[in-house]
């Protein structure tokens, strides 16, 4: 995670403002995007997994980066963020992203780009 930062009631995040606070909330930037192969279509509807818990995509993903409500999730800029895969008892298959977005697995996996950084395990 990149940025934190603190949005009122009523204000919005990202391109188009798709997305509005409902109440004061902490957004989380990471440096992940369209350009990574994380798809435009998980704008508002995605979800990562932040020190054991899930949180929410809020607003569109942009080219170079996506916001993340963790209004209710303490957290530190630095903190590792997972898209796919396994974070500690949680876990977030390929299966469930590609559902999110309406794409098969496949499809999802084989459009990740290169400077995205994999983890095998």
């Amino acid at each position: 995670m990149v940025e934190l930062r603190t949005v009122r009631a009523g204000e919005s995040v990202s391109y188009d403002a798709t997305w509005r606070a409902t109440r004061e909330s902490t957004i989380a930037t990471i440096p992940l995007g369209y350009a990574d192969g994380y798809r435009r279509s998980l704008s508002n509807v995605g979800r990562v997994l932040l020190n054991g818990c899930e949180v929410a995509v809020a607003g569109n993903v942009t080219m170079d980066m996506t916001m993340l409500d963790v209004t209710d999730v303490p957290c530190a800029v630095g903190d590792i963020v997972t898209v796919m895969g396994r974070a500690g008892d949680h876990l977030i298959t390929a299966e469930q992203v590609g559902a999110a977005c309406g794409l098969s697995p496949y499809e999802l996996l084989t459009g990740l780009r290169q400077r995205l950084p994999r983890v095998y395990g």
